[in-house]
């Protein structure tokens, strides 16, 4: 018989023992993680079919894991369950939005867990074993056979109202649904990823940049919508195979007053030696996609004239780069 494996991510240890002992009622194999980044450690080397995740850990909270486990091609696909005493729409709204499957608390009931693993294929339906003994069967048996918990079913069948048939109808029909959908999900997400994977095989094989690449183009790929700061960027998306429509381009704007001449501020050139100095200044973001290093190439050139300063102003991606190479 082929088991199915589950990682409960909590720094609770009693926490981690009181699911641990669900999860097994259903023949999982459970392994467990004190911490999001145990857990991302875990999931490198191993294969799990469903990750139960705490949200108030040490360090790497539960959604900070569950965005880096999405993000990544090779663990995307792993279902996620927000396992925590967090509630409400707007936290409900976060996990979903960074791709957990659902949220649920602490004391969950041991019929709706069985419910979220039979959505996910875990576990199969039970029904077939929960069927009450009918009264023919019974008068076909010996009465030895028949034990108290087959007496139970079928009291309570035998009392079950015509409104709660028609409820356990209609909910078997949302849950199969449901369920439906979400193997329709993974089915494509796994198409995406097995799709990453080979973009990152063979930019390896071209000597390119490998992993990095591959997450940004899974992140554009699971966006609903992008917006590009012009339009060679959006040129450069589609390239990548981003779908163009929904790429939208909004151009930075600058309040053109507020930037007009001004007197020289003698505080400003005490403070970094400008005084009496031919100062050559940027003020902006510090990017990798900026090519300020070229201005570092002019300064180097410019020395042998200690009249000439330059002054950046700024922050962003690239300026600890800058700062080493000057």
């Amino acid at each position: 018989m082929s088991f199915k494996r589950a990682l409960v991510v909590d720094d609770s240890k009693s926490a981690r023992l009181s699911l641990k002992k669900l999860l097994e009622q259903h023949h999982l194999e459970v392994d467990e993680a004190f911490s999001g980044e145990e857990a991302l450690d875990f999931i490198k080397d191993h294969s799990v079919d469903v990750i139960f995740m705490d949200h108030t850990m040490p360090g790497m909270d539960g959604l900070e894991a569950v965005a880096a486990i999405k993000s990544n091609p090779k663990t995307a696909t792993i279902p996620v369950m927000m396992y925590t005493t967090q509630e409400g729409e707007v936290y409900v709204g976060q996990a979903r939005a960074l791709g957990a499957v659902e949220v649920l608390p602490k004391q969950v009931q041991p019929g709706v867990l069985f419910e979220m693993l039979e959505k996910l294929g875990l576990v199969t339906d039970r029904r077939t074993e929960d069927q009450p003994v009918s009264m023919e069967r019974r008068g076909q048996e010996p009465e030895a056979e028949e034990t108290d918990l087959d007496r139970e079913y079928e009291r309570q069948a035998l009392g079950m109202s015509v409104q709660a048939l028609v409820t356990r109808i209609l909910e078997d029909q949302h849950l199969k649904l449901r369920t439906d959908i979400l193997r329709s999900q993974r089915h494509f997400a796994k198409q995406v990823a097995a799709e990453i994977g080979k973009a990152q095989a063979e930019s390896s094989a071209a000597g390119g940049a490998g992993e990095q690449p591959a997450r940004s183009v899974w992140t554009f790929l699971r966006s609903a919508a992008v917006v590009a700061l012009t339009s060679a960027f959006k040129k450069d998306l589609v390239g990548r195979g981003i779908d163009p429509d929904k790429i939208a381009v909004i151009i930075n704007g600058v309040d053109l007053p507020r930037y007009s001449p001004r007197p020289k501020d003698p505080r400003l050139a005490e403070d970094y030696s400008l005084d009496g100095c031919f100062v050559v200044g940027y003020i902006g973001t510090h990017g990798m996609a900026h090519a300020l290093e070229k201005v570092l190439d002019a300064a180097e050139r410019m020395r042998r004239f200690p009249d000439v300063r330059f002054l950046f102003v700024g922050g962003g991606a690239g300026k600890a780069k800058l700062i080493e190479e000057a």
